[in-house]
């Protein structure tokens, strides 16, 4: 029950998560009491937005309102739909979109954006095309959100020639715009058409950097991405971790070492993803005095050890040759995955530990 003093539909307003909302809703429906006009805003953006929301719960509360429609809550139940991409969510979209239709409510710029990016999402390149088509009818293709929704999706769903033709249209194309177009070069294998624009474009932000950084290393041109590296005049922690993490996974571990020793220069703090890197070319190198560096370097920082980085710690002990430091340090760690037991059993059975391979293989059985 509610405080006499306050109102029961100003709880609303104080709900946290998607429970408290459901039932403070249920208690109004006991009550014969109508869902308050202007708390369906942020109620509905809570449950279509919010990781903890629910999605089909923003749905019942829109359609079963008598509050007068409001385009902001019909975009908002589509940009929800498109985030969650499960199935049947780009044809709720739809359902959505033209219930707005029927409603005349006319649909602006956002409405297309989110419904592109459902699209782009869930990759249905025959719906982009004909909402694209709208789009064009109803002179949104000159808005530079829709535009650059466009562009994704057609970067995403392969159809490069479509998306070079919508980005060389534009007249007002912004970073996102060149972004997209470039990414969609560089996630398609399309390199030297991703690099030309590269040096064409007039300003690039961390986004840009790292965007063409991790696609080149993905597909192998780690000469290229160090040539970009180097060029970069601020390196985030991301660009660092692209780079160290390309080096070691393609076996060129004596860079990735060399690379680490540079940041190290910088003062620069390591995080664990770059530390399981760093402990990959310690392995691939037999590096045993670098890989005790970064054990006693995560010690120091009581940096959490979690599976990942467990798993690697036990493997580059087992491929240095301390088989006895890879079995403490698996016996130590509180998080254990299967890549942890893995790289212990592996460990054992590679240094001729026969009986503890055998125990290890009960042990996991049994756990």
């Amino acid at each position: 029950m509610a405080p006499p003093n306050i109102p029961f539909t100003s709880l609303l307003f104080k709900c946290k998560t998607i429970q408290q909302l459901k039932q403070t809703h249920s208690q109004l429906l006991i009550r014969g009491l109508n869902h308050p006009p202007r708390s369906l805003r942020p109620t509905i953006s809570f449950a279509a937005l919010n990781a903890f929301g629910d999605i089909h719960y923003a749905l019942l509360l829109l359609f079963q309102s008598s509050t007068p429609p409001q385009i902001f809550l019909f975009n908002t139940l589509i940009r929800g739909l498109a985030r969650a991409c499960r199935p049947h969510s780009l044809s709720t979209s739809c359902f959505v979109f033209y219930r707005m239709i029927d409603l005349n409510i006319i649909p602006n710029n956002f409405t297309f954006t989110f419904l592109f990016q459902g699209c782009a999402n869930c990759g249905d390149f025959d719906l982009g095309r004909q909402l694209h088509g709208m789009v064009v009818k109803n002179s949104f293709a000159l808005d530079v959100f829709v535009k650059n929704s466009v562009i994704q999706l057609y970067s995403v769903c392969g159809k490069l020639r479509d998306a070079r033709c919508v980005f060389d249209e534009s007249m007002d194309i912004d970073v996102v715009s060149w972004n997209s177009m470039i990414n969609g070069y560089i996630k398609n294998g399309e390199i030297s058409e991703g690099l030309e624009l590269f040096d064409k474009m007039p300003h690039r932000n961390e986004v840009s950097w790292n965007g063409v950084l991790g696609g080149l290393v993905k597909f192998g041109f780690l000469d290229d991405a160090c040539r970009v590296f180097k060029e970069m005049q601020c390196r985030s922690l991301v660009s660092w971790v692209v780079m160290i993490s390309g080096y070691a996974q393609n076996g060129r571990p004596k860079e990735a070492l060399a690379l680490f020793r540079e940041m190290q220069l910088l003062d620069l703090e390591p995080n664990s993803a770059i530390l399981v890197s760093v402990l990959s070319a310690c392995s691939q190198l037999g590096a045993l005095d670098h890989g005790n560096w970064v054990y006693s370097y995560i010690q120091k920082k009581c940096v959490n050890v979690d599976s990942i980085l467990s798993a690697a710690l036990v493997d580059m002990y087992a491929k240095c040759g301390s088989i006895d430091l890879a079995v403490q340090v698996f016996h130590s760690s509180k998080e254990k995955d299967v890549s942890s037991y893995t790289s212990a059993i592996s460990g054992l059975a590679m240094n001729g530990r026969g009986q503890l391979f055998i125990t290890a293989i009960v042990f996991q059985v049994d756990c």
